[in-house]
């Protein structure tokens, strides 16, 4: 019987499974996935973007500690990390509505003016797309891009190399929910028998261990309802676009100065909508996407595609509108994935419940804040009331439950 069965692969579930090895040394731990790979599934489809500018005590603690263990550990990983920074472009409500909270935070502010020279936006309004006009462009030092399959393979190898193990291309179907003291009785565990979560049935057959933990992501859902626990995490499918960008006012603008790195601009934000731009200067593209939500469906999908019209008649016109140099921009591909979306919060969810230890809800932000979270979920595993994190603070593990949840609303979302 294994010590811990970790129920996923991508970066949440590596970190967790890496987490709890090096709090438990001599514990037996396995990760197990569907796919025959680490991190092929939801992780593989993120456009690699981080940042440390949150208002929120519970996002400035997970991401914060994250991104700098990712700066310490970047070199010795391959990460090709870069702090290109965010460029969120502010229509004059958004400017107001945040700048009472911009105290203590690292920042540099860019002009309509200054932001039409540098990358050619459009600061006007279009009533008609209910889009503002804009007040200012507010750049966020701390943030930029990260190999996201560099960072993958640096928790999988650590983790082999302390001597967990892992098996790919394994479907779980189920939880197993047993009595922990059998009666032989058909139909157990019933009502009045303790019953504990003690391992999974796969394709391949049974995996028992004394903990299991679910950290599957979007397929949440799947696994859990059937256990008849609510977690209060869906599947939404996220989507972006990449536009070529080797010719004209593209080709430099994917290279643009004026900024943190000189040749490699930011990731912009649009006003209101939130459309974003991440330009990939090495490879001349940017990719562009949006969190829609308001018709957007809560659904597993196991194959998520990309809709052609969502780009055309959605993201294409608030896209041109402040950046015309993309009107004529071809798109030369695209993908889809799932966001594991909390539908408490928008924040992580670590709890236990049954000898069954749920880890996900990242909401989009999974790579930002990856490395705190499996730390919070380890330390649960390890019975920690706290989870020391890699900056040296720390954070009680109810902090990200159920019972005694306590998180913040955050006011910078994309």
């Amino acid at each position: 019987m294994w010590d811990a069965l970790v129920v996923g692969a991508g970066i949440i579930g590596l970190s967790t499974a890496y987490h709890i090895k090096r709090l438990n040394p001599h514990h037996r731990v396995l990760v197990v996935d569907m796919l025959g790979g680490p991190g092929r599934g939801n992780t593989a489809r993120s456009v690699g973007m981080f940042r440390d500018f949150f208002h929120s005590r519970t996002n400035r603690l997970l991401a914060g500690s994250s991104v700098k263990f990712y700066m310490d550990v970047s070199k010795q990983a391959g990460l090709d990390l870069r702090m290109n920074g965010y460029l969120w472009i502010l229509s004059p409500e958004e400017y107001r509505g945040i700048r009472g909270y911009l105290r203590g935070y690292e920042y540099r502010m860019y002009d309509g003016d200054e932001l039409e020279r540098l990358i050619g936006l459009n600061t006007s309004g279009n009533p008609k797309l209910g889009l503002p006009e804009v007040e200012c462009g507010m750049l966020i030092p701390k943030a930029g891009s990260i190999d996201v399959k560099a960072l993958v393979a640096y928790y999988y190898n650590q983790f082999l190399r302390m001597g967990g193990e892992a098996r790919f291309g394994v479907k779980v179907r189920r939880l197993l929910l047993e009595a922990r003291e059998a009666k032989g009785l058909p139909g157990e565990p019933h009502l009045w028998q303790d019953a504990r979560v003690s391992g999974v049935e796969t394709d391949v057959g049974l995996i028992r261990a004394k903990k299991t933990v679910v950290a599957v992501g979007g397929w949440a859902p799947v696994l859990m309802d059937r256990l008849g626990v609510e977690c209060h995490v869906k599947a939404k499918k996220r989507q972006v676009f990449i536009v070529g960008a080797r010719h004209g006012v593209l080709n430099r603008l994917v290279r643009a100065g004026g900024f943190l790195m000189e040749g490699y601009p930011p990731m912009f934000i649009l006003p209101k909508f939130r459309v974003y731009v991440r330009p990939h200067p090495e490879k001349r593209l940017f990719f562009v996407g949006c969190s829609d939500h308001l018709g957007r469906p809560f659904m597993v999908e196991d194959k998520p595609r990309p809709e052609e019209e969502f780009y055309e008649y959605g993201i294409k016109p608030v896209l041109t509108h402040y950046l015309p140099s993309f009107s004529e921009a071809p798109v030369v591909g695209s993908w889809a994935g799932l966001y594991a979306i909390c539908t408490l919060d928008h924040q992580p969810v670590v709890f236990e419940e049954a000898d069954m230890i749920f880890v996900g809800g990242a909401s989009g932000s999974g790579i930002i804040k990856a490395d705190a979270v499996g730390r919070v979920a380890a330390s649960l595993y390890s019975g920690l009331e706290e989870a020391e994190l890699y900056d040296g603070r720390t954070m009680r593990v109810s902090d990200l439950g159920l019972r005694n949840r306590r998180v913040e609303r955050e006011v910078f979302v994309i």
